[in-house]
């Protein structure tokens, strides 16, 4: 157990407050029987949750504050902290019960306003600044006394005085008395904590002043009761100087035993005193104060009560939309799992479909590739020539589900005359995976960074292109980013029309995917053609590797 005598209230934030025990009687504790109540608090903070343990003296206006070593044996984890400090202060005869916090920060602060000893770091540091700025007042007032050698004036003196330094002594006197008061009670507190430590310790207390030390101070003589004052509580304890009227604990005498040395009192008054009747009166009013603020407190008390209930059915309609919204998230889980088992059942759907589309279009390229060696059969057994004089004319459907016709005969032209593919520009029939763009002469790649990939053809191979004559073509696929997205190329370079062929995807590809199964289709039908490629690595010098390309992408 670790002692806090230094410290008046434990500050936290409200939200940092994780459990409250109160107790809800008061327990007579010390020789002179202060009535007590007790609290244990759950603070979280940053090195972990901590116990502390609070025990108020609410007749000398003091707080005795302990926190829970977590460092002691058998104490270390949080649970058992806490449970450690409810078993103390049942020990010492405190009945403690649970508060509940789950509130509201607002509601929060009002179960917790009657709790003096826990408060923010914000009121803490502010109450601490009144308390010391009234003390120093105080001692500044009382200096006065000491100032003007008034610590024992008769009543001849004073009648001499001004009315003006009349009133300064009583307020000097005021002063000097409130310090008195504030000395006294430090000692209760003082002696209070040494009592308590000895019970939790299993220590006999000790006897009024055997703490104190046992040196002797010679007493100064006590200032006379000023007029219209109430005279000052006795007192054994010795009066500060002027520049310093309290001192500390350490430097106290030693009082006397407590049965010399009673708690102060009032003289006795005499009967009939005007000063009684006076007295009486500003009692009555102060009762009469404290009975409307005990009303007030009381109409704030049920207030809080109703805001309390209010919550509550708040809270419970709450939780009942909980329930239902609960209820509601079940079913729709439910039907996520049939729609994720719907999708798995599509996705496997696809994929058959794209199984069954590519055996479909092998067998067509396998189709196309037999057609062709059937024609070249026929045309040798036909014509009887040799292929130096007369060239098969390779025939290619490209996908496009069109023959192409080719005449090795027929002269290159230099101007192109009215029946020219590219001048008829003959749509791609129906059901083509390619098509010729003949809007493009050239790739429309103003940067090289636009470029992602370029396959190269090999070796040149002879063929009939989209009405052109048969002619030896180099071939390139290039895959390049377009409109924010991808898109696949397939050139043919007409070394006889001077001229490039470029070929784009009916369909435009929306992913990666569809740009990989397009790359291996075009790849494909220049394997049918008798066309091989690889991959150039063209980025490696930041330049196009051939003059061909350079003049194909004549616009970087």
């Amino acid at each position: 157990m670790l002692e806090f005598k230094d410290v008046t209230c434990i500050e936290t934030e409200l939200e940092d407050i994780n459990r409250v025990y109160r107790s809800d009687a008061p327990v007579r504790l010390g020789p002179d029987k202060l009535p007590c109540t007790a609290a244990t608090f759950v603070v979280k903070r940053k090195t972990g949750m901590e116990t502390y343990i609070a025990i108020l003296a609410r007749d000398i206006k003091r707080s005795l504050i302990y926190r829970v070593d977590p460092q002691a044996r058998g104490v270390g984890d949080p649970s058992t902290q806490l449970k450690h400090g409810l078993d103390l202060l049942k020990g010492l005869g405190f009945e403690l019960n649970a508060l509940n916090l789950k509130y509201g920060s607002a509601m929060l602060e009002v179960v917790l306003q009657d709790i003096t000893v826990i408060t923010t770091p914000a009121k803490a540091k502010k109450s601490n600044m009144e308390r010391s700025a009234t003390l120093s007042a105080w001692e500044n007032q009382a200096a006065y006394l000491e100032e003007h050698n008034l610590l024992d004036v008769d009543d001849s003196r004073l009648a001499k005085m001004a009315q003006d330094d009349r009133n300064r002594y009583n307020t000097a006197v005021a002063a000097y008395q409130k310090l008195e008061v504030e000395d006294h009670y430090d000692e209760q507190r003082e002696f209070l904590f040494e009592h308590i430590d000895a019970l939790l310790h299993g220590r006999t207390p000790p006897k009024p002043g055997s703490f104190i030390q046992e040196t002797e101070v010679k007493q100064p003589t006590k200032p006379p009761e000023p007029k219209n004052v109430e005279p000052a509580p006795k007192k054994d304890a010795p009066k500060a100087p002027a520049s310093q009227p309290r001192k500390s604990v350490e430097e106290k005498p030693k009082p006397k035993p407590r049965e010399e040395a009673p708690a102060p009192k009032e003289p006795a008054k005499v009967i009939g005193d005007p000063k009684d009747k006076q007295r009486i009166k500003e009692l009555d009013e102060q009762l009469q104060e404290f009975e409307e603020q005990l009303g007030e407190l009381k109409e704030r008390l049920n207030d809080s009560e109703e805001q309390v209930s209010e919550l509550e059915a708040t809270n419970s309609a709450q939780e009942k939309a909980l329930k239902k919204a609960k209820t509601e998230l079940d079913a729709f889980e439910e039907q996520k799992e049939r729609i994720e088992e719907l999708e798995i059942e599509l996705e496997a759907a696809h994929s058959e479909a794209d199984k069954s589309e590519r055996e479909i279009r092998s067998l067509k390229s396998d189709n196309a590739k037999y057609r062709r060696k059937i024609e070249d059969l026929e045309d040798r057994q036909t014509h009887a020539v040799q292929y130096d004089e007369a060239p098969a004319r390779p025939r290619s459907r490209l996908n496009t589900g069109r023959l192409l016709v080719s005449s090795s005969k027929s002269p290159a032209r230099s101007e192109p005359s009215p029946n020219a593919p590219h001048v008829l520009r003959k749509p791609p029939p129906a059901g083509a995976t390619f098509g010729v763009d003949w809007d493009l002469e050239y790739m429309p790649c103003t940067s090289l960074d636009q470029v992602v990939e370029i396959h190269q053809s090999i070796c040149n191979a002879q063929l009939t292109l989209e009405g052109y004559t048969t002619q030896y073509c180099s071939a390139h696929i290039i895959i390049a980013n377009e409109n924010g997205g991808r898109q696949l190329f397939m050139v043919f370079n007409l070394t006889q029309e001077r001229r490039f062929l470029i070929y784009k995807p009916i369909k435009k590809p929306t992913s990666n995917t569809d740009i990989g199964r397009l790359l291996k289709e075009a790849q494909k039908f220049l394997q049918v053609c008798g066309i091989e490629t690889e991959k150039l690595n063209f980025k490696q010098n930041n330049e196009l590797p051939s003059d061909e390309l350079k003049k194909l992408f004549t616009e970087i």
